[in-house]
């Protein structure tokens, strides 16, 4: 018997109320809400790139912080679609008869 998880993830919290869940994969199948995310982030995007600005006088370090930007954004993204998926499990894999002796 295993013993309960007395300190589940914040997805796994959420995943444990279902009509949350629904009306979560119901918004996100929305094509508004997915045009917003998707404009959300291309103006990030723009934004961090120097929004039209000359790129000619940015740093190293100013450089580096605005991609870790994007990276985290995109990272909400992609968590943010898929908080109400839950990752199906690996098929176990047959050991069978295998021959384990050399030839």
């Amino acid at each position: 018997m295993t013993s309960p998880n007395v300190n589940p993830s914040p997805k796994q919290r959420f995943l444990a109320i279902k009509h949350c869940v629904d009306q979560h994969r119901e918004l996100i199948s929305r094509p508004d809400f997915l045009l917003a995310i998707d404009n959300a982030m291309s103006q990030m995007m723009w934004v961090q790139s120097g929004g039209g600005e000359s790129a000619m006088h940015i740093d190293g370090n100013t450089a580096a912080s605005r991609f870790y930007r994007l990276q985290g954004a995109q990272e909400f993204v992609r968590t943010l679609k898929t908080l109400a998926e839950v990752a199906a499990p690996l098929p176990a894999q047959e050991t069978g008869q295998i021959d384990h002796t050399f030839k």
